[in-house]
């Protein structure tokens, strides 16, 4: 069943305690995108990489074991080494797993983007005219 989402909408992360965080929807982004500006690899006591983050407009600093790091084309053109984590978002009352890149978007109008792979698993389509933030 498709959905229909605007340019922009308004999301929650319950697992990060942020709620009503703007996003915008990237039909040009292939992969999604959370502002997070702290963020390092730690290694526990047995040698396994953590990786520590802090969302901005979370109160904590998060840790999770499940992460990767990839190359990705950003928007200027540059490849960058990006730190991707799965997580969930609630977005009109619905909860959706997403996967989500984390880097420092402060110059951005906008701390969330929803690209297309996460627009394509959820058979979501996008109206421009409609907004909800």
């Amino acid at each position: 069943m498709q959905k229909t989402i605007g340019a922009f909408e308004t999301i929650d992360f319950p697992a990060f305690g942020m709620h009503g965080v703007s996003a915008k929807v990237d039909t040009g982004a292939l992969t999604s995108c959370l502002d997070c500006r702290v963020l390092r690899v730690v290694h526990e006591a047995d040698g396994t990489p953590v990786l520590e983050f802090k969302p901005e407009g979370s109160d904590s600093m998060q840790r999770t074991a499940d992460f990767f790091e990839k190359w990705v084309r950003s928007s200027n053109g540059a490849k960058v080494d990006r730190f991707f984590v799965q997580t969930t978002i609630v977005l009109e009352g619905t909860a959706y797993p997403i996967l989500v890149s984390l880097a420092d978007r402060s110059d951005m109008k906008v701390p969330v983007l929803l690209g297309r792979r996460f627009l394509r698993e959820h058979h979501f389509l996008v109206d421009s005219r409609r907004n909800s933030r």
